[in-house]
């Protein structure tokens, strides 16, 4: 019996025909992602050129604001600002340098020996460096002048003393004295200015009811 080749039914695809559909395959991806990408540039350009719009829309308002506001400036209410602006500059200045003239007296006496006496006492400010004091003092003797001149070297309020015009003296009854003048030198710094915070005051304090309650409570403790 002669041999029969081996059919089969189902038919073969050859290898040239698997390689087009491949190709055709990768074709239609790439034409998909070329749309893509041109339909977003597309939008990326109109985008840009609405914003570049509104840009220079927006500039050409801002400068057209700017020119009525330099139209419309006054050289005059310029001058009123500087003025004003100086105004509060002094005031400034003039609150930075304000002292407590209580702390210098005070300074005084704690520094003022109780055998001396201020016979006469004077007190000038040198602009914005220092007060100047100028005292006419009486003691008993040249060493009380010595300690008395001391106790003011040593304070921290007063910064220079100078003692001149040493003078003995005697009284009606025979007694020696030694008068002197004292010129001392207070530095602004060492005496500024504190402010005293004041006690709020209730609003709903009545005063009449205030009044009222005291006169009762009195009465009552009369009675």
């Amino acid at each position: 019996m002669p041999n029969t080749p081996n059919a089969s039914f189902i038919p073969k695809q050859s290898p040239a025909k698997r390689s087009r559909y491949v190709a055709s395959r990768q074709l239609h991806l790439l034409t998909l992602v070329s749309y893509v990408l041109f339909i977003a540039t597309l939008i990326a350009s109109a985008g840009l050129f609405f914003y570049t719009r509104y840009l220079n829309s927006k500039l050409t308002s801002e400068v057209e604001a700017l020119n009525a506001d330099i139209a419309g400036f006054n050289e005059s209410d310029m001058d009123q600002v500087r003025e004003f602006n100086y105004r509060l500059q002094q005031a400034n200045q003039r609150l930075s340098n304000s002292v407590s003239l209580k702390s210098i007296f005070a300074a005084l006496e704690q520094a003022t020996a109780q055998s001396v006496q201020v016979v006469d006492f004077s007190l000038k400010r040198n602009n914005d460096s220092d007060y100047e004091i100028s005292a006419k003092l009486e003691t008993d003797s040249f060493d009380s002048t010595l300690f008395q001149r001391s106790l003011f070297e040593g304070n921290s309020v007063m910064n220079s003393v100078n003692v001149s015009d040493l003078l003995i003296t005697t009284s009606e009854d025979g007694a020696n004295g030694v008068t002197f003048t004292a010129k001392i030198g207070v530095p602004l710094a060492s005496v500024p200015y504190e402010a005293v915070d004041t006690p709020a005051i209730d609003s709903d304090f009545n005063p009449s009811a205030s009044s009222s309650s005291s006169s009762a409570a009195v009465i009552s403790s009369v009675n």
